[in-house]
């Protein structure tokens, strides 16, 4: 199949070449028609608790951001802590 449609495209190759370049030269009016929905928000039923919250973020805080933190530790400890000894939240490393 695969073998038949490059033989026939090589053997048509002038009308395959035309319709690419009309194809091409009609894309860009189609372009201006395209529209695109990223909203994945719009999925889910308008009166839902998911959508009224997050409306009132979006109206409120001006829409929702990740808001990405880095903390720098300024010594790294090292050491081995034995099972036994892990008391959430504080436990220490002996220093070397």
């Amino acid at each position: 199949m695969v073998r038949a449609v490059c033989i026939a495209a090589v053997r048509y190759r002038y009308w395959v070449i035309g319709v690419v370049v009309l194809i091409l030269f009609l894309t860009p009016l189609g372009l201006r028609r395209l529209v695109i929905q990223d909203s994945w928000i719009d999925g889910f039923d308008p009166n839902s608790e998911f959508s009224r919250a997050t409306r009132l973020v979006n109206e409120q805080f001006h829409g929702m951001h990740l808001l990405y933190v880095t903390i720098d530790a300024g010594e790294v400890l090292r050491g081995q802590l034995p099972v036994s000894e892990w008391v959430t939240p504080n436990f220490l490393f002996p220093r070397t």
